[in-house]
């Protein structure tokens, strides 16, 4: 049934449930498609010397691809195909293929002859991943509402939020501000040449992470682009729901966001964050064709775009080949040191995680602050180079053993399941507002460590989570009046897809 905008104002009739997949789509499909993901793997997994190492990684195989295909299934679960496809992709195909011809990154070619370490690095991902998928589940008797009503209409009209305005007009005001404070340290044409020449640039200006300290550094390398992306996001959002959003506002932080995250002296996460972020709150992928695409863009940009983006590291980088064993797939690499380092270290009890939580805290007040636990790990090894990645199961493992893992990844997906729910109401729903960002940011705390990707995905984070508090939804501070919905493009393509 075609569907029709309601004129402003109108009443909305009362929610209705939203009527999910029948069992012979919703249940039968992801199994289906497991076992298929299972026998496209099996040729690899047969060359796995171990048969419990190789049936730790079938297990592995049957959940990512049952939990992704039932989130695409759904057909509103943003947050849940995008952490399910990269896991997948970024841990899973790899680490089938290291096992199967015993390679590894970093030229560590003595890391898998141990099965009993990549077994239990197995076991963790595993259990993780149980935990995850059963706090997703939608509680018995809880269904997603939808707000339209039964006979196809659907909402555009929503209240104004003049608060929410101002703060998005604030937060542009404030990332121009620091354009001419960051352009004096590093000048102009740095902020476009390539992430090691505007490294050098800021390092020559004595406000490099090793000369300043993160607190300083951040101020010029992390909260410019925060406050452009957030003033960027909420302006759009508002934008697609038919809200006053100050067109040339809006333009100017989009043209910061440019200076401040373009890929070429941005990393990889960086701009990618920024642009897709951006690119989630103006189509709003809600039903299944749009999950779809989602996840075969997760495919390949992961196995196509990112190799090749590596160009943009430095002035003589050159795209690299696909290599499911180059240092771009060295998470399960590091889950396994992980388990070294368990062994001869124990458990941490949470520092790391905290410390990345906390990390706007200086080491001169907290002495005890951990650094990156990836480094710890990598030092463990005996890696001289230790920038290296330690995905989020392995770190909530390393730190708080398989309590603490189960806790917090059942409770990851608690929170999951309600903000996918809350995206298929619309941007009505405070939390559906956050969705769009989170989706693609959860990829590098997935990627982690988490004390090198909070800092830099955790700023914006707040700002929007600034941006649904009910302290927004008072009157003008600045005397703006309270307006009705306006005729605008965006609210006009607010209209949830089929």
């Amino acid at each position: 049934m075609a569907r029709r905008s309601r004129p402003p104002g109108e009443r909305l009739p009362r929610s209705q449930p939203l009527a999910t997949p029948g069992p012979e789509i919703g249940a039968v499909l992801p199994g289906l498609l497991g076992i298929a993901a299972l026998a496209i793997a099996s040729p690899w997994l047969a060359l796995v010397p171990s048969t419990l190492t190789a049936v730790l990684l079938a297990i592995a195989v049957l959940q990512v691809t049952y939990y992704a295909v039932k989130s695409v299934v759904a057909g509103h679960e943003l947050l849940q195909v995008v952490l399910w496809l990269f896991t997948a992709c970024y841990l899973i195909v790899p680490a089938i293929y290291q096992l199967a011809y015993r390679e590894a990154a970093w030229q560590d070619y003595y890391i898998y002859i141990d099965d009993r370490r990549v077994q239990n690095a197995l076991i963790v991902l595993n259990v993780c991943f149980a935990a995850f998928g059963v706090g997703s589940r939608r509680r018995k008797g809880r269904r997603p509402l939808r707000t339209e009503s039964p006979d196809g209409v659907t909402a555009t009209a929503y209240p104004d939020r003049p608060r929410e305005l101002e703060l998005a007009l604030a937060l542009a005001a404030a990332s121009l501000a620091l354009l001419p404070v960051v352009v004096a340290k590093t000048g102009f044409a740095a902020l476009f040449s390539s992430r090691s020449a505007r490294t050098k640039q800021f390092e020559a200006s004595g406000v490099g992470l090793e000369q300043a300290g993160g607190a300083v550094a951040a101020l010029y390398t992390i909260l410019p682009g925060a406050l452009a992306l957030a003033a960027a996001y909420l302006l759009l959002t508002r934008w697609r729901r038919g809200l006053r959003y100050s067109p040339l506002v809006l333009w100017g932080s989009l043209a910061l966001v440019v200076v401040y995250s373009n890929p070429l002296a941005n990393t990889r996460y960086v701009s990618s964050v920024a642009i897709v972020a951006l690119l989630f709150v103006v189509l709003q992928p809600r039903s299944r064709r749009g999950m779809t695409v989602v996840a075969a863009s997760i495919v390949l940009a992961l196995f196509a775009i990112y190799p090749i983006a590596n160009v943009f590291r430095s002035a003589d980088a050159e795209p690299e080949p696909l290599s499911l064993s180059s240092i771009d797939f060295d998470g399960f690499q590091q889950l396994v040191n992980a388990q070294q380092y368990v062994e001869e270290n124990g458990h941490p009890l949470g520092i790391h995680v905290v410390s990345a939580a906390l990390f706007v805290v200086p080491r001169s007040i907290w002495e005890d602050k951990s650094r990156p636990a990836s480094i710890d790990v990598a030092e463990n090894r005996g890696y001289a180079f230790t920038n290296l990645s330690l995905p989020v199961f392995g770190e909530f493992y390393l730190d708080l053993g398989f309590p603490g893992a189960v806790v917090l990844m059942y409770g990851w997906g608690r929170l999951w399941r309600r903000l996918d729910d809350d995206w298929l109401v619309g941007l009505t729903a405070g939390g559906a507002r956050l969705v769009p960002y989170l989706a693609i940011a959860q990829i590098g705390i997935i990627r982690g460590p988490l004390g090198s990707q909070v800092p830099v995905s955790e700023p914006t984070a707040l700002l929007l989570v600034l941006s649904v508090l009910p302290i927004l939804q008072g009157p003008s501070l600045l005397g703006l009046r309270r307006r009705g919905p306006e005729a605008s493009a965006g609210a006009a393509l607010n209209r949830r897809a089929d």
